[in-house]
């Protein structure tokens, strides 16, 4: 099993937190997930499935969808632009889209999974929604309540000079 293509077609199991059954995933598919990368390389191909405590199965298929979008790039994050560019490619847009409800724990899982370039992409996706909006649009879109008392928020907002549709 030393040629690269075959090492790519090997499967790893993986089994989400609330899964019933493992998820067989392609080795060039997983190993976008640095976790599951590291994991394989140090004890190799497993005959149980691997565990992933943290994710949901849910969100799991969300992140494997990410990862096989790029499982094609040797390095994943070489598929983002730059850290400091806040555009997002037509595909991107669209995956973040259909998942815009679930961004919060994509960014977490994209973090334990060691997924940068999906973390990076939810990053962008929150920053791009925060831009131009004031606070009472940005908390209507994170669906954040407002849990500042009224008066101790009048209050503020007056010795700041900020305006309330700033």
């Amino acid at each position: 099993m030393s040629r690269p293509e075959e090492i790519q077609d090997l499967v790893v199991r993986i089994q989400p937190a609330n899964a019933l059954v493992p998820i067989d995933v392609r080795f060039a598919v997983a190993r976008q997930m640095r976790i599951i990368k590291n994991m394989i390389e140090d004890f190799g191909v497993l005959d149980e499935a691997i565990p992933v405590p943290n994710v949901n199965s849910d969100v799991f298929d969300i992140v494997l969808e990410y990862c096989q979008r790029y499982s094609e790039v040797e390095d994943i994050s070489s598929n983002q632009t730059t850290s400091n560019d806040l555009e997002i490619n037509d595909w991107d847009k669209q995956f973040l889209l259909r998942h815009a409800s679930k961004i919060y724990t994509l960014m977490i899982a994209a973090n334990y999974l060691e997924v940068p370039g999906l973390l990076d992409l939810g990053v962008k996706y929150v920053v791009n929604n925060m831009c131009d909006k004031t606070p009472k649009q940005i908390r209507e879109f994170f669906n954040i309540p407002n849990d500042w008392e009224p008066t101790l928020y009048k209050t503020i907002m007056k010795e700041n000079g900020w305006n309330e549709d700033d």
